[in-house]
Protein backbone atom coordinates (compact mmCIF):
# COMPACT_ATOMS: atom_id res chain seq x y z
CA UNK A 1 0.00 0.00 0.00
CA UNK A 2 1.73 3.44 -0.72
CA UNK A 3 1.83 6.13 1.54
CA UNK A 4 -0.96 8.04 0.34
CA UNK A 5 -3.40 5.33 0.00
CA UNK A 6 -2.96 4.74 3.53
CA UNK A 7 -3.38 8.20 4.60
CA UNK A 8 -7.05 8.32 2.84
CA UNK A 9 -9.48 6.03 5.50
CA UNK A 10 -12.77 5.78 3.59
CA UNK A 11 -14.47 8.51 6.19
CA UNK A 12 -11.65 11.05 4.97
CA UNK A 13 -12.87 10.17 1.34
CA UNK A 14 -16.41 10.39 2.00
CA UNK A 15 -16.02 13.63 4.02
CA UNK A 16 -14.58 15.38 1.11
CA UNK A 17 -16.76 14.27 -1.54
CA UNK A 18 -19.33 15.38 0.75
CA UNK A 19 -17.89 18.66 0.75
CA UNK A 20 -17.06 18.64 -2.75
CA UNK A 21 -20.63 18.70 -3.77
CA UNK A 22 -21.70 21.22 -1.43
CA UNK A 23 -18.63 23.82 -1.33
CA UNK A 24 -20.87 25.65 -3.60
CA UNK A 25 -23.62 26.21 -1.35
CA UNK A 26 -24.13 29.03 1.13
CA UNK A 27 -25.11 26.97 3.98
CA UNK A 28 -21.19 25.36 4.57
CA UNK A 29 -19.47 27.81 7.50
CA UNK A 30 -16.94 28.08 4.70
CA UNK A 31 -14.45 31.83 4.52
CA UNK A 32 -12.29 33.67 2.54
CA UNK A 33 -8.51 32.85 2.19
CA UNK A 34 -7.33 35.54 5.10
CA UNK A 35 -8.52 33.00 7.70
CA UNK A 36 -6.57 30.80 9.35
CA UNK A 37 -6.44 27.22 8.89
CA UNK A 38 -3.76 24.76 10.20
CA UNK A 39 0.10 25.00 8.70
CA UNK A 40 -0.59 28.18 7.04
CA UNK A 41 3.02 29.08 6.90
CA UNK A 42 4.13 25.94 5.82
CA UNK A 43 1.52 25.11 3.37
CA UNK A 44 1.66 28.48 1.55
CA UNK A 45 5.64 27.70 1.42
CA UNK A 46 4.69 24.58 -0.24
CA UNK A 47 2.52 26.13 -2.31
CA UNK A 48 4.67 28.88 -3.82
CA UNK A 49 7.33 25.79 -4.38
CA UNK A 50 5.11 23.53 -5.94
CA UNK A 51 3.90 26.31 -8.59
CA UNK A 52 7.52 27.11 -9.20
CA UNK A 53 8.19 23.55 -9.94
CA UNK A 54 4.92 22.48 -12.17
CA UNK A 55 4.70 23.45 -15.91
CA UNK A 56 2.50 25.69 -17.01
CA UNK A 57 0.99 26.98 -13.63
CA UNK A 58 1.61 30.46 -12.99
CA UNK A 59 0.66 30.64 -8.89
CA UNK A 60 -1.30 28.48 -6.77
CA UNK A 61 -4.17 30.06 -4.25
CA UNK A 62 -6.04 29.43 -0.87
CA UNK A 63 -9.81 30.51 -2.34
CA UNK A 64 -11.60 28.93 0.67
CA UNK A 65 -11.51 27.77 4.25
CA UNK A 66 -13.36 24.97 6.49
CA UNK A 67 -12.09 25.39 9.76
CA UNK A 68 -14.59 22.87 11.33
CA UNK A 69 -12.87 20.01 9.20
CA UNK A 70 -9.24 21.48 9.01
CA UNK A 71 -9.89 22.03 5.01
CA UNK A 72 -9.30 24.48 2.15
CA UNK A 73 -10.02 24.66 -1.31
CA UNK A 74 -7.15 25.77 -3.63
CA UNK A 75 -7.07 27.35 -6.80
CA UNK A 76 -4.76 26.60 -9.71
CA UNK A 77 -3.54 29.64 -11.98
CA UNK A 78 -2.37 28.63 -15.44
CA UNK A 79 -0.56 30.31 -17.98
CA UNK A 80 -2.68 31.92 -20.28
CA UNK A 81 -4.56 30.04 -23.58
CA UNK A 82 -3.59 26.20 -21.94
CA UNK A 83 -6.01 23.72 -22.98
CA UNK A 84 -8.19 21.51 -20.74
CA UNK A 85 -5.99 18.87 -21.25
CA UNK A 86 -2.83 20.69 -20.25
CA UNK A 87 -4.42 21.89 -17.33
CA UNK A 88 -5.49 18.64 -15.73
CA UNK A 89 -2.44 17.33 -16.38
CA UNK A 90 -0.76 20.37 -14.12
CA UNK A 91 -3.49 20.09 -11.87
CA UNK A 92 -2.54 15.88 -11.62
CA UNK A 93 0.89 17.19 -10.97
CA UNK A 94 0.09 19.55 -8.39
CA UNK A 95 -1.91 17.13 -6.71
CA UNK A 96 0.73 14.26 -6.50
CA UNK A 97 3.19 16.87 -5.24
CA UNK A 98 0.44 17.47 -2.54
CA UNK A 99 -0.02 14.04 -1.26
CA UNK A 100 3.94 13.52 -0.53
CA UNK A 101 3.70 16.33 2.76
CA UNK A 102 3.35 14.58 5.92
CA UNK A 103 1.33 17.16 6.97
CA UNK A 104 -1.48 16.56 4.40
CA UNK A 105 -4.09 14.00 5.07
CA UNK A 106 -6.03 13.90 2.03
CA UNK A 107 -6.01 15.44 -1.30
CA UNK A 108 -8.94 15.53 -3.72
CA UNK A 109 -10.41 16.85 -7.08
CA UNK A 110 -13.38 19.51 -6.30
CA UNK A 111 -16.26 17.28 -7.48
CA UNK A 112 -19.06 18.88 -9.78
CA UNK A 113 -22.99 17.52 -10.07
CA UNK A 114 -24.78 18.07 -12.94
CA UNK A 115 -27.98 17.01 -14.41
CA UNK A 116 -26.83 15.11 -18.34
CA UNK A 117 -30.40 15.72 -19.58
CA UNK A 118 -30.27 19.82 -19.44
CA UNK A 119 -26.81 19.60 -20.91
CA UNK A 120 -25.27 21.06 -18.03
CA UNK A 121 -22.55 18.85 -17.35
CA UNK A 122 -19.13 19.84 -18.05
CA UNK A 123 -16.91 18.79 -20.97
CA UNK A 124 -14.40 16.82 -18.53
CA UNK A 125 -15.16 14.12 -16.11
CA UNK A 126 -17.15 15.06 -13.33
CA UNK A 127 -14.46 17.50 -11.52
CA UNK A 128 -13.34 21.39 -11.82
CA UNK A 129 -10.15 21.87 -13.37
CA UNK A 130 -8.13 23.99 -11.02
CA UNK A 131 -9.36 23.30 -8.03
CA UNK A 132 -8.35 20.81 -5.45
CA UNK A 133 -9.56 20.29 -1.80
CA UNK A 134 -6.80 19.49 0.53
CA UNK A 135 -7.40 18.42 4.31
CA UNK A 136 -4.76 18.40 7.21
CA UNK A 137 -3.88 15.92 9.65
CA UNK A 138 -5.24 16.96 13.35
CA UNK A 139 -2.00 17.56 15.40
CA UNK A 140 -4.24 19.60 17.88
CA UNK A 141 -2.22 17.84 20.86
CA UNK A 142 0.92 19.04 19.91
CA UNK A 143 1.89 21.28 22.37
CA UNK A 144 4.51 23.48 20.06
CA UNK A 145 1.86 24.18 17.58
CA UNK A 146 -1.41 23.96 20.11
CA UNK A 147 0.30 25.35 23.40
CA UNK A 148 -3.27 26.40 25.54
CA UNK A 149 -5.27 23.22 26.58
CA UNK A 150 -8.59 22.54 25.87
CA UNK A 151 -10.97 24.25 28.14
CA UNK A 152 -8.22 27.17 28.54
CA UNK A 153 -9.97 30.51 30.43
CA UNK A 154 -9.18 33.95 31.23
CA UNK A 155 -10.84 35.04 33.98
CA UNK A 156 -11.18 38.56 35.50
CA UNK A 157 -11.67 39.18 39.23
CA UNK A 158 -11.59 41.70 41.81
CA UNK A 159 -12.90 44.07 39.75
CA UNK A 160 -13.21 47.37 41.19
CA UNK A 161 -14.25 50.77 39.24
CA UNK A 162 -10.69 51.18 38.02
CA UNK A 163 -9.12 47.95 38.59
CA UNK A 164 -9.23 44.07 38.32
CA UNK A 165 -7.31 40.69 38.38
CA UNK A 166 -6.82 38.45 35.06
CA UNK A 167 -6.06 35.12 35.86
CA UNK A 168 -5.39 32.58 32.94
CA UNK A 169 -5.03 29.03 32.37
CA UNK A 170 -1.15 27.69 31.92
CA UNK A 171 0.27 26.92 28.60
CA UNK A 172 0.80 23.14 28.14
CA UNK A 173 3.92 21.13 29.23
CA UNK A 174 6.58 20.84 26.38
CA UNK A 175 5.21 24.22 24.46
CA UNK A 176 8.64 26.33 25.57
CA UNK A 177 6.74 29.45 26.31
CA UNK A 178 9.23 32.23 27.79
CA UNK A 179 6.56 34.74 28.34
CA UNK A 180 3.06 36.13 28.21
CA UNK A 181 1.90 38.98 27.43
CA UNK A 182 -1.38 40.79 28.44
CA UNK A 183 -3.53 43.45 26.32
CA UNK A 184 -6.54 45.54 26.99
CA UNK A 185 -8.60 46.56 24.87
CA UNK A 186 -5.57 45.99 22.29
CA UNK A 187 -2.99 48.14 23.98
CA UNK A 188 -0.37 46.20 25.84
CA UNK A 189 -0.30 46.31 29.10
CA UNK A 190 2.54 44.04 30.32
CA UNK A 191 4.93 41.17 29.50
CA UNK A 192 5.44 38.52 32.15
CA UNK A 193 7.30 35.52 33.09
CA UNK A 194 6.12 32.21 31.93
CA UNK A 195 5.74 31.52 35.62
CA UNK A 196 2.79 34.33 36.08
CA UNK A 197 -0.61 33.30 35.49
CA UNK A 198 -2.27 36.14 36.74
CA UNK A 199 -2.10 40.25 36.54
CA UNK A 200 -3.46 43.13 38.46
CA UNK A 201 -4.18 45.50 36.26
CA UNK A 202 -4.85 49.10 37.04
CA UNK A 203 -5.51 52.68 36.11
CA UNK A 204 -8.63 51.47 34.06
CA UNK A 205 -11.97 54.01 33.18
CA UNK A 206 -14.34 53.70 35.22
CA UNK A 207 -18.01 52.74 33.30
CA UNK A 208 -15.99 51.36 30.17
CA UNK A 209 -16.17 48.67 28.14
CA UNK A 210 -12.76 46.68 28.30
CA UNK A 211 -11.69 43.96 26.47
CA UNK A 212 -8.28 41.53 27.40
CA UNK A 213 -6.78 39.33 25.73
CA UNK A 214 -3.93 36.55 26.84
CA UNK A 215 -0.86 35.78 24.52
CA UNK A 216 2.05 33.72 24.57
CA UNK A 217 5.65 33.68 22.91
CA UNK A 218 7.83 30.54 22.94
CA UNK A 219 11.19 30.07 22.57
CA UNK A 220 11.45 30.46 18.84
CA UNK A 221 9.40 33.49 18.91
CA UNK A 222 6.12 32.43 18.20
CA UNK A 223 3.36 34.22 19.34
CA UNK A 224 0.00 32.61 19.86
CA UNK A 225 -2.57 35.08 20.77
CA UNK A 226 -6.17 34.79 22.12
CA UNK A 227 -8.28 36.76 19.73
CA UNK A 228 -11.60 36.62 21.33
CA UNK A 229 -11.04 37.71 24.66
CA UNK A 230 -12.65 38.47 28.37
CA UNK A 231 -14.90 41.58 28.07
CA UNK A 232 -16.55 43.26 30.23
CA UNK A 233 -17.97 46.80 31.60
CA UNK A 234 -16.51 48.27 34.36
CA UNK A 235 -19.31 50.70 36.81
CA UNK A 236 -18.56 53.60 38.80
CA UNK A 237 -19.04 50.99 42.09
CA UNK A 238 -17.83 47.72 42.44
CA UNK A 239 -20.01 45.04 39.94
CA UNK A 240 -19.92 41.32 40.35
CA UNK A 241 -18.60 39.95 36.68
CA UNK A 242 -20.93 37.95 34.50
CA UNK A 243 -20.15 35.19 32.42
CA UNK A 244 -16.91 35.88 30.57
CA UNK A 245 -16.38 34.87 27.25
CA UNK A 246 -12.89 33.16 26.67
CA UNK A 247 -12.22 32.06 23.59
CA UNK A 248 -7.89 31.27 22.67
CA UNK A 249 -7.10 30.81 18.94
CA UNK A 250 -3.38 30.78 17.89
CA UNK A 251 -0.89 30.32 14.89
CA UNK A 252 2.34 29.54 15.10
CA UNK A 253 5.61 29.34 12.75
CA UNK A 254 4.63 26.21 10.97
CA UNK A 255 1.04 27.96 10.39
CA UNK A 256 -0.32 25.68 13.00
CA UNK A 257 -3.98 27.29 14.67
CA UNK A 258 -6.42 26.05 16.98
CA UNK A 259 -9.06 27.76 19.18
CA UNK A 260 -10.98 26.51 21.77
CA UNK A 261 -13.86 27.96 23.79
CA UNK A 262 -15.19 27.77 27.51
CA UNK A 263 -17.57 30.68 29.99
CA UNK A 264 -16.38 31.23 33.64
CA UNK A 265 -18.54 32.87 36.30
CA UNK A 266 -16.50 34.94 38.64
CA UNK A 267 -17.79 37.08 41.52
Amino acid sequence: MSKWNSKKPLATLALLAWLALTAATSSLPSARANSSYPFETRFEQDLSSIALKVPHVDGIQVTRVFDFIRTVVIRIDYAEGLPDSKRITSQNRVQEELQEESYIQAVERDSISCIPEDRSCPPWPGFVIGELMVMFVDVSTDPTIHPWPDGSTLVASNVAPTSLTLTWTSTRDGANIVDYRIFGSNNLFATVSNMTHSYFVAGLMPESPYSFRVGATNVYGDYFSSWTHSKLRLESAHVLVPKVLVHFAFRSRFGGYHDCSSFSEKA
